[in-house]
């Protein structure tokens, strides 16, 4: 088990070569996307993205990018580089 939040999960994805995780969460509050190593859950990288939860995420065919869509309509386009 990972504690990463105390907030809900709403959505992930993992990357195409399956290595990663990111990780949406809030219902109180934003959390933004979390990018976590698959293996050991460790986060690799944390990113805001707006002010609304995130409802859906999906990674980009090359594993590069990460898009995101929040509950207030918005669409958030999230680099995967450190």
């Amino acid at each position: 088990s990972i504690a990463l939040t105390s907030e809900p999960i709403n959505t992930l994805a993992v990357s195409p070569d399956g290595a990663s995780v990111a990780v949406g969460a809030g219902g109180r509050r934003a959390e933004g996307v979390r990018l976590l190593d698959a293996a050991t859950g460790a986060v690799r990288r944390q990113a805001a993205a707006g002010s609304q939860p995130l409802r859906e995420l999906a990674f980009s065919p090359d594993g590069h990018l990460i898009a995101g869509a929040s509950g207030d309509g918005n669409a958030y386009i999230i680099s995967v580089a450190d």
